[in-house]
């Protein structure tokens, strides 16, 4: 979203959907990294030099006192499970509502490692085109509601999630991939934070420091303020 909007792109984050930042420091059950700060001299991988998993990286490095030049960082595309099991990398990044589920499905024992409690990251939102805010506000609004809704439900039963999904998953599902489906919808669950109350809801706080940490590494090349970059107009009133 602040990639966008500093390249000039009109787009809007409407609501935040995961109030938690979903990517996760991976190494195996064994490793004696047991917190960020032991990744120096550590190699670690990662897609590539782009997306959440980067910035989690980057900021993870810089909540440790580490840079980028503490670590040797591996462009390993999405081969988490070959390059972890291999020994090929120390550690990878990846999402712990995805690829945790995905690796321990494979039966890989690994472990999970938060990024920290002050890493600048804003969860992955809701974003629309600028001109959508003031031509159509009501369907706006009712997105978001729409979605808050469904996020109450998948938070109150995983299980109906799964089952609803059947109709959209091409093929028949093995029981062993509805199980990993199911550990997957588990784990998102927590980053969702409180449903009860008014979901979705943003923080110009965040969202300034997010913008400041993405400037100084050089992520975006322009500074974007955090009212440019998200409203909380269309978000429910308790």
């Amino acid at each position: 979203m602040l990639q966008a909007r500093s390249q000039g792109v009109d787009v809007v984050s409407i609501a935040t959907l995961y109030q938690d930042y979903p990517v996760v420091l991976i190494v195996p059950e064994d490793s004696d990294i047991t917190t960020p700060g032991d990744l120096s001299g550590r190699t670690v991988g990662v897609p590539g030099p782009f997306g959440e998993t980067y910035f989690g990286l980057l900021a993870m490095l810089d909540a440790a006192g580490l840079t980028d030049a503490d670590v040797t960082i591996e462009h390993i595309g999405y081969t988490q499970q070959a390059a972890l099991s291999s020994g090929h990398v120390d550690a990878v990044m990846g999402f712990v509502n995805n690829d945790v589920p995905q690796l321990e499905a494979t039966r890989l024992d690994v472990r999970a490692i938060g990024l920290g409690a002050d890493v600048p990251l804003v969860g992955i939102s809701l974003g629309v085109a600028g001109d959508l805010i003031d031509a159509d506000p009501e369907a706006l609004r009712g997105l978001v509601t729409a979605v808050g809704r469904a996020v109450a439900d998948i938070a109150a039963s995983p299980e109906r999630a799964v089952e609803a999904s059947r109709d959209f998953i091409p093929g028949t599902l093995t029981t062993d991939q509805e199980q990993v489906a199911l550990d997957t919808v588990t784990a998102t669950v927590p980053l969702y934070g409180d449903v009860t109350g008014t979901w979705g809801a943003q923080d110009d706080a965040t969202w300034n420091a997010m913008a400041d940490f993405l400037l100084t590494t050089g992520l975006i090349t322009s500074p974007v303020s955090a009212p440019e970059a998200h409203t909380n107009a269309f978000i429910a009133s308790e």
